[in-house]
């Protein structure tokens, strides 16, 4: 029992993850709907990535200061809340992967904070596919260790909404198919976080 203790991680631990993952969440849909509103022009959902509203310019060329500095914040807020997690799994000796995982997303979210795409494109890109792609992993992840407390039917719906939105999202992506790229986005970030959370969820509040 001792042995295992030190893998799988208590009941406690695992509502912290989920307490930190819902934070995270509520933190991006709250301060990326004020960056949007604050977006200096017209903010179409549809054809417009949500890091518009982090450029520095609108795409009329107008200063987006008040956006960009709210989208910039959530971004490390994110950051934030990804290396507490990752510190958290260093001190409580838990398996390295989701370590690393929680460090790459962490430090994907802070590159991101710091670098608006029409500024910094290359190092904006290099941030936000290390967060989505730790994010992906973890999402992945967590509903595979699940696997034996739900149906097969809920499991396989679980991974198809994580790996249907976001393969699509990024061959659109890779392809430079726009905007649908765009419209999918949305798609692969909400099945990302209702896979996380509904999964970090069931595990937080399991008996073992």
């Amino acid at each position: 029992m001792s042995s295992l203790s030190k893998i799988w991680p208590t009941k406690t631990e695992r509502e912290l993850v989920f307490h930190s993952f819902l934070l995270l969440f509520a933190a991006n849909i709250i301060l990326v709907s004020i960056a949007i509103f604050l977006y200096n022009g017209n903010f179409d959902g549809l054809k417009y990535p949500y890091s518009y509203a982090g450029d520095y310019r609108t795409v009329d060329g107008s200063l987006n200061t008040f956006s960009m500095y709210v989208y910039s914040l959530d971004m490390a807020i994110s950051g934030l809340i990804m290396l507490f997690l990752a510190a958290h799994a260093l001190l409580a000796k838990r398996a390295a992967t989701k370590f690393l995982l929680y460090l790459m997303a962490g430090f994907g979210f802070l590159i991101a904070s710091i670098s608006p795409d029409d500024i910094r494109h290359s190092s904006h890109v290099l941030g936000s596919a290390l967060a989505i792609a730790s994010l992906w992993i973890i999402s992945t992840y967590s509903v595979f260790e699940i696997r034996t407390q739900v149906q097969p039917i809920k499991f396989a719906s679980l991974q198809a909404i994580i790996q249907i939105p976001i393969f699509a999202y990024a061959g659109t992506y890779f392809l430079n198919i726009d905007p649908l790229s765009y419209i999918l986005q949305k798609f692969a970030l909400l099945g990302l976080c209702i896979s996380l959370l509904y999964s970090v969820y069931l595990s937080s509040h399991s008996k073992s």
